[in-house]
């Protein structure tokens, strides 16, 4: 007989009456009597009033098996608890949501434990939860997790929450149920044949779908799918006792659906499906263990953390979908790596019997401490605030701090708690935590600057100055420290000696840059008495001031006017989606159409050169320049206020051209703010012959650019949390869509495939407006909008929502019946996009000078859509003025035309 050593009691939901939870349990406890120990489940507390009841597939199968269950105890007794176990692990499914810590908190975080029990969380999960908006619960679990000798955690953004929220360290952990192997997986099913004459060997090839939130949407992809593949459907509903009729009726395949199974039932469709389309993350894990082509349906209400682990651990993103109109041919037909997919499962299984059996085996005291160190940045500092400048990491003596992406793709400081002392010397140079000493001042001298070098001028965003400066630094054998693109189109800071590589520092990059520990190569640098100019956004020029501690002479800083920085994370999906074969390069802030902020310059990879220009031709800059994509650690900045940071700031001088009628802005103008004696050092040592224009100007002209001065703050868009959500699951431009549009992109399907944009209809067409500029009237059957007293002013529109997106360079035919009466000798007729606000004007309709209001005007014009943007038909306020005015429409139609696109 097996000598077992240590006993353990298992907490969770093993008893539940869910498939996949049934598999993690068997597979931790039978891979943990395999490694030597003797597991035993511990009962439910409310066994007795469990309504699924003693007879459910669960204990049956933990029986059938030979596992050891524990008598019930109630909440009240769980400390006989202690005589059953001398270790306790909690298992993995959903066991630290904030419902689960109120129902069995003191079961699973095992308050009941003596102090020389070991308490242990294998693989748990948070579900979807983020332990948000009950400090109650947080505070709670806080305390009885840092009881715990080891917690390892299933979903990599419960690494966040456990260090965030709970100030607890933890390892992340596969699944259990990836533990035990197909084959194993296989023999189980196999006896649901020999043991249950209603279940036949499976022959012929068959569709699995796994579903345990049926959805017409699904329904239709399964049926789709099982056409694309010719074969039958078997559809597996959810376990749970009480659900199965429920699910059936909303599942609608009545006849396709399988009867309620017990798990090893369940199993043997899975070890024999041709192929598994589910909305489970168990259901998916099991597909990918038996190594069958599979699709995933995201499962929002299910934990979407859970599947976007999944994805990322494996590397299937394209099998994750949304809807079922992503199920195509090419998804189908398009194979699964599953050699690799089944090296990675074996290396994690390696690292979790390692975790485990080590976390089992160490003695307690020897074991690290879960609680996190006290004095570090992520200890001290919430984590969407750090700027991802790099001080820390320059100046932890023992490397143990790194920048990584968060889940959005900023550049965050993560500390290695296995190598951190707990020195605190990160903390305290973290300008975030702690604005650095600023002798800077307080009312800057104001500069514009134009350089006289035509092709410094043309490669420049602004006015060249940056150029300038740093020739002037190189050429006295300085070093330039400042943003140049990455191979793969990521931005990072880099410091340059030769004039040859300027060209790499020049223009704008909107997105965040990665510092590394650049700061401690600028030390060493400037310890070496030579000069270096180092440029960056105004919280990196505060981060390296707070590293360095003190002043250099030979250290020039210039911090930007700068508006945001959004997540290379952002830019790289972006750029993999809007461009899938890829690109040789990718300019901001082109001049090719001249001056201006929005004109992007791309070369695709078969060097064909492209021009986006604006909101209208560029989804990125859509959510850019209305700081939708804005960081949360831009939202009101602390560094761009004067005094600002850097001794010299720089940026476009925007709104010049209305101040000084003098200068030709047309090629690009710089604005320069002198913030110090060193600075005003530097801007003197310019030679005259390398500026055309140079002179100072008063500082009120720079107005709002930068939000230096005055009352202007850094902001985020009202839709920058929508986008931040949806940009997790969704392609990029449907990000955009979902969170600027007030349909979220989507148009009524009843017009899907027809041919009308519009087609007004005043029986249950609305505008929207601001109910105090507009007020609108049905008289007779006809609309009719009013103008407000005194509220006829520019950019106050009534909208009317369009029933399908115009497409961009397509024909349309707009026509319209109306009455006006107005001041306004013009009324212009527009199309909109709701999320950004940009127009075009599709007709421009002259008012006779005779009309009283009483003449019925008929508009039949032609026009070609611009962009594929526009969502609403606009008319503005101000054309329809004056007291006692008003706009009558009859009807409004937008058709395309039958010459289709340009």
């Amino acid at each position: 007989m097996k000598e077992y050593k240590n006993s353990i009691g298992i907490v969770g939901y093993w008893f539940a009456t869910n498939y996949g939870g049934v598999a993690s349990y068997y597979s931790l406890c039978q891979n943990l009597k395999k490694w030597g120990y003797n597991p035993t489940l511990i009962e439910n507390p409310y066994y007795y009033t469990d309504k699924e009841g003693e007879d459910v597939f669960s204990r049956n199968f933990f029986r059938k098996c030979g596992m050891e269950i524990c008598e019930p105890y109630e909440m009240k007794d769980l400390d006989q608890l202690n005589k059953k176990a001398d270790i306790f692990i909690l298992g993995s499914d959903q066991v630290l949501t904030r419902s689960s810590i109120r129902s069995f908190g003191k079961l699973f975080l095992m308050q009941f434990a003596d102090d020389d029990k070991k308490r242990i969380a294998v693989s748990a999960s948070y579900g979807g939860d983020s332990l948000d908006g009950d400090e109650k619960i947080l505070e709670y679990a806080r305390n009885e997790l840092r009881k715990f000798s080891s917690i390892s955690v299933r979903e990599f953004k419960g690494l966040e929450i456990t260090r965030e929220k709970l100030g607890i360290r933890s390892d992340f952990m596969i699944d259990p149920i990836f533990l035990t192997t197909a084959e194993q997986y296989k023999k189980l099913g196999d006896v649901a044949v020999l043991e249950n004459k209603e279940i036949s060997e499976k022959q012929e090839p068959y569709l699995l779908a796994y579903i345990l939130d049926p959805t017409s949407d699904k329904k239709e992809g399964i049926v789709q799918l099982s056409s694309m593949l010719n074969i039958k459907i078997e559809v597996a509903l959810d376990g749970r006792k009480f659900t199965h009729d429920k699910n059936l009726s909303a599942m609608d395949l009545a006849g396709d659906t399988l009867p309620e199974l017990d798990f090893q039932q369940w199993l043997y469709y899975f070890s024999n499906a041709s192929y598994i389309i589910t909305d489970s993350f168990h259901g998916a894990s099991m597909a990918i263990i038996l190594n069958k082509p599979f699709i995933i349906y995201a499962n929002y209400q299910r934990g979407f953390p859970r599947f976007k682990t999944l994805i990322e651990l494996f590397n299937i993103k394209e099998r994750l979908i949304e809807s079922s109109k992503e199920i195509t041919e090419e998804l189908v037909k398009k194979s699964i790596d599953f050699q690799k997919i089944n090296e990675i499962m074996q290396l994690h299984r390696i690292k979790a019997k390692e975790w485990i059996v080590n976390a089992i085996e160490t003695d307690k005291k020897k074991l690290r401490s879960v609680e996190m160190p006290k004095k570090t940045v992520n200890a001290l500092l919430d984590l969407k605030k750090c700027v991802g400048c790099g001080s820390c990491v320059s100046v932890c003596p023992l490397n143990a701090i790194q920048l990584k992406y968060d889940e959005w793709g900023y550049y965050r400081a993560y500390v290695d708690e296995n190598i951190c002392v707990d020195c605190g010397k990160c903390s305290k140079v973290c300008p975030a935590l702690k604005l650095p000493v600023n002798n800077n001042s307080t009312i800057p001298e104001c500069y514009e600057f134009i350089t006289n070098d035509e092709n410094i001028l043309q490669n420049s965003s602004s006015g060249g100055f940056f150029t300038v400066i740093s020739k002037q630094i190189l050429k006295k054998g300085g070093a330039v420290v400042g943003a140049a693109w990455t191979k793969n189109f990521g931005v990072e800071h880099i410091i340059i000696n030769d004039m040859c590589d300027l060209k790499k520092l020049q223009r704008s990059k909107y997105l965040q840059s990665y510092m590394g520990s650049i700061f401690r190569n600028i030390k060493k640098i400037l310890e070496s008495k030579q000069t270096v100019l180092f440029s960056g956004c105004p919280c990196q020029v505060a981060g390296l001031n707070a590293y360095l501690g003190k002043d250099y002479d030979n250290l020039l800083t210039i911090d930007l006017l700068c508006g945001n920085a959004p997540a290379s994370g952002f830019f790289k999906k972006y750029l993999s989606e809007a461009f899938p074969e890829g690109l040789n390069g990718y300019d901001f802030r082109s001049k090719i159409y001249g001056y201006n902020a929005e004109t992007v310059t791309i070369e695709k990879k078969n060097g064909e050169i492209i021009h986006l220009r604006g909101i209208k031709e560029d989804a990125y800059q859509r959510v850019y320049h209305n700081h939708t994509m804005c960081a949360p650690h831009c939202e009101s900045c602390q560094y761009q206020k004067l005094p600002r940071y850097g001794d010299i700031t720089i940026g476009d001088f925007w709104g010049l051209s209305a101040k000084d009628k003098t200068t030709d802005v047309s090629k690009g103008v710089s604005v320069v703010l002198c913030n110090s004696e060193k600075g005003r050092k530097f801007l003197t040592s310019i030679p005259e012959d390398q500026y055309k224009i140079f002179k100072q100007v008063p500082l009120e002209w720079l107005g709002g650019n930068g939000y230096a001065i005055g009352n202007s703050n850094n902001y985020a868009s009202s839709a920058r949390d929508i986008f931040y959500s949806a940009i997790q699951h969704m392609e990029f431009s449907k990000a955009v869509n979902y969170a600027l549009k007030p349909n979220h992109g989507e148009y009524r399907t009843l017009y899907e495939n027809a041919n009308t944009a519009l087609m007004f209809d005043s029986s249950s067409s609305r505008f929207i407006f601001d109910a105090n500029v507009w007020e609108e009237y049905t008289i007779n059957g006809k609309i009719i909008l009013h103008v407000k007293n005194n509220q006829w002013k520019m950019r106050r529109y009534a909208n009317l929502p369009l029933v399908k997106a115009l497409a961009k360079d397509q024909k349309y035919i707009f026509s319209i019946r109306f009455r006006i009466k107005s001041k306004y000798h013009l009324i212009n007729f527009h199309v909109r996009d709701a999320g950004t606000g940009c127009i075009q004007l599709i007709n421009s309709f002259e008012i006779p000078s005779n009309n009283d209001g009483n003449q019925w005007y008929e508009i039949k014009s032609e026009f070609v859509a611009d962009t594929d943007l526009y969502d609403q038909f606009m008319i503005g306020a101000s054309q329809v003025s004056g007291e006692n005015n008003y706009f009558i429409i009859d009807y409004i139609n937008i058709i395309e035309s039958k010459e289709g696109k340009q």
